[in-house]
């Protein structure tokens, strides 16, 4: 985003194959949807088209790719040194109590990862497995044609209470679907008033033809 005299400012917007600038009043918030950002205001509409690529499991891949480096390159060798060339057992047994709470946080991050990889169409979603280190996440994957789905919903979470905590009021954006269709999480959103998501969430139903419908979440 580069400021300009004129209070308005040109906005760069990623997430799609090809990169634009728009020149919006004020200064936008921002969307995340696939590995960069998708651009919002409040009175011109939000620069979203189809087909819309996105990749919300990245935060979480990134997340377990560095714990398993933890356990590989520190906790495992670390161990093994301790063991049998240092002989120091304390120090072993740190190493392993940290491998076990990085194991622990691991677990419940692959098992509990709400992320997705796909591409949204005028006409269908396609969804790929996410995967880390050849291992498949927990996820929807396949091809799912849009009345397969209800509506798009926007969980707005609360953020944190506590000041210390990073991470402050935000949103996700799903695909709600039918009977035996998966909710897809499309999108998160960073927000600084309460109806960025919203506006986010309108735009992807006006484009999919699809009602938004909101609900208010805890953090």
């Amino acid at each position: 985003m580069e400021p300009r005299g004129d209070k308005r400012c040109t906005v760069v917007v990623a997430g799609f194959p090809s990169f634009s600038r728009l020149q919006v009043p004020r200064y936008p918030r921002r969307i995340s949807g696939q590995l960069g950002l998708v651009v919002s205001e409040e009175h011109v509409g939000l620069p979203i088209t189809l087909p819309y690529e996105f990749d919300t499991s990245r935060v979480f891949r990134l997340l377990l790719k560095g714990m398993v480096g933890l356990e590989v390159i520190i906790v495992v060798p670390g161990i093994v040194y301790s063991l049998l060339f240092s002989h120091n057992n304390a120090a072993a047994l740190a190493l392993a109590f940290t491998g076990a709470v990085i194991l622990f946080f691991g677990v419940r991050i692959f098992k509990f990862q709400a992320g997705s990889i796909g591409t949204i169409t005028a006409h269908e979603i396609v969804v790929k497995p996410s995967k880390i280190y050849g291992l498949r996440l927990p996820g929807p994957s396949g091809r799912f044609s849009l009345d397969q789905f209800n509506a798009v919903r926007v969980e707005m979470m609360s953020g944190s209470p506590d000041p210390d905590v990073r991470g402050g009021p935000h949103e996700r954006i799903y695909l709600v679907g039918k009977d035996g269709t998966p909710d897809i999480l499309i999108a998160r959103t960073n927000r600084n008033d309460d109806d960025y998501g919203i506006s986010a969430g309108q735009q992807f139903g006006r484009l999919l033809n699809l009602p938004c419908e909101e609900r208010h979440m805890p953090y």
